[in-house]
Parts: C-alpha cells; structure tokens; sequence
C-alpha cells in the first residue's frame, strides 16, 4: 500500500500501547495519505468508530484483534509479544494483575532499550531505597554497607544497603560532598510514566502500611504515634479532607527541611478509605 517506507517507531521505547499505536500511526501516514483508521478497522474487521474509541482510552482491546495490529504495522515475533503484554499491562483490573504483567513486560524490554526511567522505576521497588537516602542525610556512611544496614528497621541485609546506595548514586538522588567522606541529598525527584510509576509507588505503600503494622507491636510507644478516626462524611467532605492532607503534607516536608539536628528516619503513612458502600445519590 506505501509507495515509501514510513519511519519505524521503536515498540520497546513506549509503555502505553495506546501511545504506541498513535505513534506508528502517524509515521505510517506521513508516507501514505490512505493509510486511515478505517484501513486499519478493516484489516482487523472492526469499525473505525470502535478504533477511535479504544485509541481514545474509552474501549479495552481484546487479543484477536491485538494480533492484528501486529501485522498490520509488521511487527516481529518479539515486538508482537512486547505488544500483546502491553495491552494486557494496560488493561490489568487490579495492582496484582499490573505487577504480573509489568514484569513481563520489563522481561521482554531486557536489553532492547536502557533509559534512566529503568532505574527510576526500580526505587519503588524495595521500601529501603528510600529509607537508605534519608539515612545518608545525616548518617556518616564510610562506605561499610554491614553497618549502615543495621542502622535501618527492621536492618536489611548489607548486599541490600550497598545495592541502595548504588542505585541512588547512579540515579543522582545521592552524591558525594566534596570532602569525599560523606554523601548529601540531591534536589532530584523520580519522575515517570504514571501508568508504570503507578505500580511501584503501590507496591511501595503497601510495604510501609506492613512496616507500620509491625512497628504498633515492635516499637515503644514513646517512640511513635498512631491515632485513628472513623468519620460518616459526604463526597465533597471526603475531597475537602484530601485537599487538607495534602496542604499538611507539604507543611511537613517544610517543617522537615528547616531541621538541622536529624537523628533518624521516619515514616509518616497517611491513610484514609472507605470502610463501607455509598448510600443514596444514585448508590445502592
């Protein structure tokens, strides 16, 4: 059908199917003005209004029609695979099926392409990659990996402490000061793609909500502070509170920033959900 050959989107750089589609579709329509969702709708037969949709986010994609899509942008047997596992990645209903998928599409990246966001994803990975950066805050970390991992609870292995430390140090979360004995904090935030950022940064309060169970029955009283409310509140009520946590949780942060006597590292969970059904407004 082309009369050139359309520039080819590389698969393995994207981790949003939808993206991708959009992507390879423009490139493929520079070269050919007939190239149309409704060429592509026919090839997989679907309607190029249902297309639209599921390129819009507004229809899932189902496998037969994901196979497709794969020859009609004559993708090879590994980027069909990477493909498929996208859209199921995408789709997923709930934290476990993303994380089933996502390391499947993780495998399947491997080597076909390094980025920093690579590494980024992999602080979300393991509660104590952030408990390690805090810790080089004040710690005097001379580079022995058994004592620094002590220092944490509940301690983690030494392999694991200098893992930390390497992985904030090529992230450049960490870096040296200029004496050469100590580390400082770095102003970088982790930033990515919030389809896959999403995944991690729930595997990660899901970690800390185990570690704040623990420490109500491991840690002394005098040494934390747990309180509770059970609230009846209305939808806008719910939002009003949410805006409130968040205005707090920056005058933490700014409280945190003005301290110059550190000690140790903490963790502050905020947690606020539903323990019941809506009731009225259309609600069962």
């Amino acid at each position: 059908m082309e009369t050139a050959t359309a520039e080819r989107v590389r698969i393995f750089e994207y981790l949003d199917y939808r993206e991708w589609l959009r992507s390879a579709y423009q490139a493929r329509k520079k070269v050919n003005v007939h190239f149309s969702y409704r060429y592509i709708a026919g090839k997989i037969s679907m309607d190029s209004g249902t297309l639209t949709r599921i390129l819009g986010g507004q229809r899932n994609l189902d496998g037969e029609a994901a196979l497709g899509l794969a020859r009609v942008f004559n993708l090879t047997d590994h980027e069909r695979d990477y493909f498929q596992a996208l859209v199921l990645f995408c789709q997923a209903k709930n934290s476990t099926e993303k994380n089933l998928f996502l390391e499947k599409v993780l495998r399947l990246r491997g080597s076909k392409v390094k980025t920093l966001d690579e590494h980024q994803y992999e602080f979300f990975r393991k509660w104590y990659y952030a408990a390690v950066r805090e810790m080089l805050n004040f710690y005097p970390y001379d580079g022995n990996p058994n004592k620094l991992a002590k220092m944490l609870r509940p301690a983690i292995t030494p392999q694991e402490a200098k893992d930390a430390v390497k992985l904030l140090m090529d992230n450049g979360m960490v870096e040296m000061k200029a004496d050469g004995g100590s580390f400082q904090l770095t102003e970088k935030l982790i930033s990515s793609g919030e389809s896959i950022r999403s995944v991690f940064v729930h595997n990660l309060q899901s970690s800390m909500s185990e570690l704040g169970a623990k420490a109500l029955f491991e840690v002394d009283a005098a040494e934390r502070d747990y309180s509770g409310l059970t609230l009846s509140i209305s939808p806008k009520g719910f939002q009003d509170l949410k805006d409130m946590i968040k205005v707090f949780r920056r005058d933490v942060l700014e409280r945190v920033r003005k301290d110059k006597d550190v000690t140790g590292v903490y963790q502050m969970n905020f947690q606020f959900f539903p323990i019941s059904r809506q009731h009225g407004n259309g609600a069962a």
